[in-house]
């Protein structure tokens, strides 16, 4: 039997790293976990998982580095070279692209920018097999290491995501956008686009936005006049969010322009579709790896205005929206094959290794 250590896991029940282990699990993987350590100044925490994560990892054949701990990649190589195990590194959450892109901590050009990009490089350098979620992506990384083992494990939707038909449909376009305001997701972008659209497409955010950008958010809503058309929802549990999702007719996307919206497949976006909605999103080279899977289903406009015409075309025809429960089906059989392309990768390591 493979054995996988999981080091310094912040939560074990985050989606990408759950489903990552659950996979080695089905291939036949005893998987230990390694918390990561919440007490005690940072260097003591370092120590301590350090420790942690060498004694668990005694006897293994694989170490794996999750999505929100690529500082500890340097330790995590040392811990892999002491037990002779293959290192396996996820990028999915850059420090640069989340620090600097996505929440806007600090300047491009500062210091923090540049410890960003070198705990990043250093990750990519030290991993024998480095994880990342979509084909676009791992091109992007190969081109500046060619050298570098790249897979790509797409986000997926959970299993508590499940088809259903969208309820009748009254006077109203109900759609849905989830998720964090920040700049990955091109909020005024949306906002700009749906003041210019027809007066009976309503739309829920759930989700909030930090404290320095909500006053933002409200002026920009109310400076369009489109106060009396966005339902706010807090963040929702599991079930709470599905149920959601089942009571509107559209799932939105991402619209921002940064280099990793351009990039990735966002949660929403595979959610929407295993449940069955069509999803409007902005264009970009990653849909390539799914649209011919997802069809009519996936729909992508290229800037506003054309966000604008495709939100009223899905509310003239809100009477009779496409529906098809397949569609789940076979984005999990695509999602599973990418998986399965992972453990045998593992698996031919293990064996030349023997």
């Amino acid at each position: 039997m493979t054995k996988t250590t999981y080091l310094r896991v912040e939560s074990r029940t985050y989606p990408r790293n759950q489903r990552i282990r659950t996979a080695l699990v089905a291939a036949g993987h005893e998987v230990r976990v390694v918390d990561r350590e919440s007490r005690g100044p940072k260097p003591l925490r370092m120590l301590r998982d350090f420790a942690r994560g060498l004694a668990a990892s005694r006897g293994s054949d694989i170490v794996v580095v999750p999505e929100f701990s690529l500082p500890f990649v340097p330790a995590a190589w040392l811990i892999a070279k002491l037990v002779r195990a293959t290192l396996v590194v996820d990028g999915f959450v850059g420090k640069y692209e989340t620090v600097i892109e996505d929440w806007q901590l600090a300047s491009p050009r500062s210091l923090k920018a540049l410890q960003c990009r070198l705990i990043d490089s250093v990750a990519l350098a030290l991993s024998d097999i480095f994880l990342i979620d979509t084909d676009e992506r791992a091109r992007a990384i190969r081109s500046r290491s060619p050298r570098s083992r790249i897979m790509t494990l797409p986000v997926g939707s959970p299993d508590w995501v499940r088809p259903e038909p969208p309820a009748a449909a009254g006077d109203h376009l109900r759609v849905l956008y989830s998720g964090g305001m920040l700049p990955l997701h091109g909020v005024p972008f949306l906002l700009r686009a749906l003041a210019q659209s027809d007066q009976s497409i309503i739309l829920t955010m759930v989700g909030d936005a930090a404290p320095e950008r909500t006053a933002e958010l409200h002026a920009t809503i109310r400076r369009l006049g489109l106060v009396d058309r966005i339902v706010f929802v807090p963040w929702l549990s599991h079930e709470e969010l599905i149920r959601t999702v089942h009571e509107h007719h559209v799932v939105l996307g991402v619209f921002g322009d940064s280099p990793k919206a351009r990039s990735v497949l966002a949660n929403k976006l595979w959610q929407g579709l295993a449940a069955g909605r069509p999803v409007v999103t902005r264009s970009s080279a990653a849909l390539e790896e799914i649209e011919g899977t997802a069809g009519p289903f996936l729909l992508a406009v290229e800037d506003e205005a054309d966000l604008t015409r495709t939100l009223d075309a899905l509310n003239a025809q809100r009477t009779d929206l496409p529906y098809d429960p397949a569609i789940a089906d076979a984005l999990e059989l695509y999602v599973q094959s990418r998986f399965d392309e992972f453990t045998a990768a593992i698996d031919e390591r293990k064996s030349r290794r023997a």
